[in-house]
């Protein structure tokens, strides 16, 4: 598989800043584009357009749109017992006779509402010229095929034919991986019933077998494992604007990997970058 170096681009959006304050909110104004006018979006399109046509064969310029689920019941029981207790104890339990989280949690009534305020976002930039995404990809836990859904339905899903996109689920954008339960998979005939809109990509096995009860992911392997997720996707992506929706911790490493400065992101956040793709 080719190997590829990364490089954010700043000055696009206030993500690139050390602004970290402003990012507390679940989706910023334009989606945190520096730009306010009216014609935002033309000046990027066409800054982005010159990017790639002064780039090098072996480079371009890629515009990702990074989303976090919404809140899952998980959340709800972190936020309950503490971070501390949730690690030690109830994160390695399915429920606690009250509310159920694992294996693979649902969106709570919140998570669906913060995906409807993603939704919304798109919608109103949308009357700016937003690019749209090209392709769309996401994690393949509930709680993130879920979001995507609902973030872009009627947007980007359930389009008429010419304007309908099927995103692809992939296993390597799953969440910090191992002994919390939140975090094992649910079977693949599931996913296949429960989102027909997705596309699943070939070899995801039927049942999660990852997934490990005695070892959770470091920090420096999921790192190692979103390397290895991007470059099987800019091994064959073609497309500029890219949306990946996914998890804190995939997040959190991907940003590693692009070598963005790292930002906290809500649930039901969206933070956007324009990355230098250069093949090595």
């Amino acid at each position: 598989m080719p190997q590829f170096s990364y490089e954010v681009i700043p000055g696009f959006f206030v993500n690139d800043s050390d602004k970290k304050s402003e990012l507390l909110q679940q989706v910023l104004p334009r989606f945190g584009l520096i730009d306010a006018s009216s014609d935002r979006w033309v000046t990027f399109k066409a800054r982005v357009a010159e990017l790639n046509s002064a780039a090098s064969e072996e480079t371009s310029y890629k515009v990702l749109f990074l989303g976090r689920h919404g809140q899952g019941f998980h959340n709800t029981v972190e936020s309950i017992y503490g971070t501390e207790e949730w690690n030690r104890k109830w994160a390695r339990l399915n429920g606690d006779g009250n509310i159920v989280w694992g294996p693979d949690p649902k969106l709570t009534e919140l998570g669906i509402e913060q995906a409807k305020t993603a939704h919304n976002a798109w919608i109103e930039e949308l009357k700016a010229g937003i690019p749209l995404p090209e392709s769309l990809y996401s994690s393949p836990f509930n709680r993130a095929i879920h979001t995507a859904l609902i973030t872009f339905d009627g947007i980007l899903i359930n389009m008429p034919e010419g304007q309908q996109k099927r995103p692809l689920i992939k296993e390597l954008l799953r969440e910090m991986n191992g002994v919390h339960t939140c975090d094992k998979r649910g079977p693949r005939s599931l996913i296949e019933e429960t989102f027909p809109e997705f596309d699943i990509e070939p070899g995801l096995s039927e049942d999660d077998l990852l997934w490990q009860e005695d070892h959770r992911e470091t920090e420096e392997e999921i790192t190692s494992r979103l390397q290895e997720a991007l470059a099987d996707i800019f091994s064959h992506e073609s497309a500029t604007y890219i949306s990946i929706t996914a998890h804190s911790g995939t997040l959190r490493a991907l940003m590693r990997v692009i070598n963005a400065a790292p930002r906290p992101l809500p649930t039901g956040g969206v933070l956007a970058f324009v990355v230098k793709v250069t093949k090595v």
